[in-house]
């Protein structure tokens, strides 16, 4: 889909990505947070490179993350290349979502 209708999906929550990358893009307090697929996460007014940025928002390929998939498990896939790198990736992740669950509480 192109980035109108992505930004659109991204408006009500969802978390969009382009078909090839590892990381996504998602609105959180009000601006749009860049979650790459080496874990760094980064505004995007913090962008070092916007004619880069901008040129991914002009491609058709964005698509919408199914819920089901967590981009941390594309990552671990991705990135990953022993048991203990997993193990370690998995007890991070297993610490976010309680972080935010308890956010949410």
């Amino acid at each position: 889909m192109d980035f109108c209708k992505a930004y659109k999906e991204m408006r009500d929550g969802k978390k969009i990505k382009r078909k090839e990358w590892g990381g996504y893009w998602v609105i959180e307090n009000g601006t749009i947070m860049i979650y790459c697929k080496d874990g760094t996460v980064l505004d995007i007014l913090d962008t070092k490179d916007l004619f880069f940025t901008i040129e991914n928002m002009l491609e058709d390929d964005w698509v919408v993350i199914d819920e089901d998939i967590s981009i941390n498990e594309i990552t671990i896939n991705f990135q990953l290349n022993n048991v203990d790198d997993i193990l370690a990736k998995m007890n991070e992740m297993l610490k976010e979502d309680i972080k935010k669950h308890i956010e949410l509480a």
